[in-house]
């Protein structure tokens, strides 16, 4: 890697490469994210579990970003940190600096990871539209 590369790096964006749902918003993501020297790589890639401490063991729950200066985020966290640094998104960081509104984040966070898979054409658990949409809906009232 070459110093204006290294320098332009900001942080990265882990992400599942396994999953539909999170591959179709890196490519959605991806100007936007390298724009704001932050790239994207896939959880699983050797370097990235070393890093972050994941074992081949840990399932994949949450994205996480890392900053070159320092800082990982993980989650709702992440999603909140990068919009802090996207002209149009700071919207969604202000609210979050609201009482009570990252827990909610953080919640609705959890219950779309948790059904991601169902989110993109591949849910394993239905193979109906109808039975998708019950599925998330009734995870949806659950509190994690």
């Amino acid at each position: 890697m070459n110093t204006e590369t290294r320098e332009s790096v900001r942080g990265w964006v882990g992400y599942d490469a396994g999953c539909a749902f999170c591959t179709g918003w890196v490519e959605r993501m991806r100007g936007v994210l390298l724009k704001r020297g932050l790239h994207l790589v896939p959880l699983k890639a050797p370097w990235v579990k070393e890093r972050l401490g994941l074992k081949d063991t840990d399932s994949l729950t949450e994205m996480k970003l890392w900053l070159a200066e320092g800082g990982v985020f993980g989650g709702a966290d992440a999603v909140i940190e990068i919009a802090r640094r996207v002209w149009w998104a700071w919207p969604m960081w202000l609210v979050a600096q609201l009482p009570g509104a990252m827990w909610i984040m953080r919640w609705l966070y959890r219950i779309v990871a948790r059904n991601r898979h169902c989110l993109s054409r591949g849910c394993p658990a239905n193979s109906g539209h109808g039975e998708r949409v019950r599925h998330l809906t009734s995870s949806f009232y659950e509190m994690p």
